[in-house]
């Protein structure tokens, strides 16, 4: 079964005992419906600037995450539990959307990646899913450039990048290095492989 189907159908079977169950308070509604309207702006937000299938949209909401219709469904199922007035609604939608969803946005980079090819691993790198920084293991790595010598000793710290694309669905697997060169350069790096982390605040 597809997951936009498993998506469907599972919030469905949540909806009836939701209505059956939950003790709104007006200031439960009020919360909800604030936190709501938040996710019903930013989902408007990225509906009118993408163009799927197309372009690999990087403008508007998509230039600070890379999922805004996702984070604008978010905030709306965590004001709609909230709404009704008992915690466990906004834990369960939670399990929800970190099974379901964590799984879609997974298959989802990878498509884009196999779609776009390196425009996305660039795009991924400087706006990853979820805002954070990232440190890698090792912090640093050697370049080796070829090429004709009169191009290689042009080269500078910014015409050269490393890209290393984390792992949305294995955060413990080492990802590919990739080096970005200009036209008529080839590079590679060592290690090959690095481990990415989002780096813990303390």
């Amino acid at each position: 079964m597809k997951l936009h189907h498993i998506r469907l159908k599972g919030a469905w079977l949540l909806v009836l005992p939701f209505l059956v169950l939950s003790r709104p308070t007006w200031l439960a509604l009020g919360i909800g419906g604030v936190v709501s309207a938040v996710g019903l702006l930013l989902r408007g937000w990225a509906a009118g600037t993408i163009r799927k299938d197309e372009e690999l949209t990087t403008s508007g909401p998509y230039a600070h995450t890379r999922n805004p219709l996702y984070l604008g469904s978010f905030f709306i199922g965590i004001g709609v539990t909230v709404a009704g007035g008992h915690w466990i609604w906004p834990l369960m939608f939670l399990l929800f959307f970190a099974v379901v969803y964590g799984r879609t946005m997974s298959g989802e980079a990878g498509w884009l990646a196999d779609s776009f090819g390196q425009q996305f691993r660039e795009y991924a790198v400087s706006v990853p899913a979820g805002r954070g920084t990232w440190e890698s293991q090792p912090s640093a790595v050697i370049v080796t450039v070829r090429g004709p010598s009169n191009r290689v000793v042009q080269l500078t710290r910014d015409s050269v990048r490393v890209v290393a694309t984390p792992s949305e669905s294995d955060p413990d697997a080492l990802v590919p290095l990739e080096v970005i060169t200009p036209p008529g350069i080839t590079g590679r790096a060592s290690p090959e492989r690095t481990l990415v982390r989002r780096r813990n605040r303390g």
